[in-house]
């Protein structure tokens, strides 16, 4: 149905979803993702609905929206020791090349609540075909069963153990990457900052999707779009009531990495943000503060899409678009 949908000129889908392009903080929004905007804006909100049905919701919207898989040598399902348990993480090998490739550790998007491997699946696909590069895409625990730090844990000792063990499956780990979108990427950032602490190799690269590093809530973005779609600031909310355990936890730098102090001698970031998205300034003045400290950063802001546009790739021709380029910067940095 959405193919149908996308065919159409901007000029009607706009007229089917409100009649006038939305226009806000100078940037105008995507007509095919006002179309869905207009359509999601049927359904319950977010934050009325419970952990498991927004999840529900999730896994039901992403699996129209998301683009096409690539082919790839192999996806599997495997499992790595964690802090409290295993981790659950699905490999992905490219047909093209040879190996030892590099290797991309992927953490999905969800507040630390909702997503999995199969919210982020397409676009790994995607990642590994045009990156070249193995993608192992992380399920680390969510809340509110596994509150803060939890989803921080897994995604460090992921990143530990994939760089002892990286070459058991073809990887080259020597040249890891750290990547994710929102809460991924904010759990990426976490893994560098960590590994600066504790005197270790930086990855290769550090690749932030629309990142959430910082819980306060307090940019000028939350204002202009604090009622977007499909992110507005009342499901901020939602997921930190579930993922913090106290007020306290917002300051924490691993909820908000913003706040670190330091970030020199960080890995080299490739950092993008949506424009219809109330993180798009917490995102924007992590790359600034990367940027002072000397690290080399590339930014850009992808100005008429929304919060969550890598799930879109199936559905809006100009997420699909942002996407290709985003995994052929991560392949420019790799090879």
């Amino acid at each position: 149905m959405l193919g149908l949908f996308k065919r159409l000129p901007d000029k009607v889908l706009v007229s089917m979803s409100g009649g006038t392009p939305v226009t806000i903080a100078g940037r105008t929004l995507d007509p095919m993702v006002q179309f869905i905007a207009a359509q999601g804006a049927k359904n319950p909100p977010m934050s009325s609905l419970t952990p498991n049905e927004a999840r529900q919701g999730m896994d039901e919207a992403f699996s129209i929206t998301q683009n096409s898989l690539h082919g790839l040598a192999s996806i599997e399902d495997r499992l790595i020791p964690g802090p409290r348990g295993d981790i659950a993480v699905r490999v992905y090998t490219p047909k093209d090349g040879t190996g030892p490739y590099p290797i991309l550790q992927y953490m999905h998007q969800g507040g630390c609540v909702i997503g999995g491997l199969d919210s982020c699946h397409g676009f790994c696909t995607m990642l590994a075909d045009v990156a070249a590069c193995i993608v192992v895409s992380v399920e680390y625990r969510l809340a509110p069963e596994h509150p803060f730090p939890a989803a921080a844990e897994d995604a460090v000792a992921a990143y530990m153990w994939l760089r002892k063990h990286g070459d058991d499956w073809g990887g080259n780990v020597e040249r890891m990457v750290v990547a994710g979108d929102s809460a991924g990427g904010g759990l990426s950032s976490v893994i560098t900052h960590t590994l600066k602490r504790e005197g270790l190799p930086q990855p290769l690269c550090q690749v932030l999707i629309y990142p959430w590093v910082d819980a306060a809530m307090d940019t000028q973005s939350y204002t202009d779009f604090g009622e977007a779609y499909p992110l507005d600031k009342a499901a901020m909310e939602w997921f930190g009531s579930h993922y913090l355990t106290s007020p306290e936890d917002v300051s924490d730098t691993r909820v908000s990495p913003l706040r670190e102090t330091d970030f020199t001698e960080l890995a080299p970031a490739l950092v993008y943000t949506a424009g219809f998205d109330p993180l798009h300034d917490e995102g924007e003045a992590y790359a600034e503060k990367l940027r002072e400290a000397g690290v080399d950063v590339s930014y850009r802001s992808f100005d008429s899409l929304c919060h969550a546009f890598t799930a879109l790739g199936g559905a809006v021709p100009a997420a699909h678009t942002a996407l290709v380029d985003i995994a052929e910067d991560i392949r420019a940095k790799l090879h």
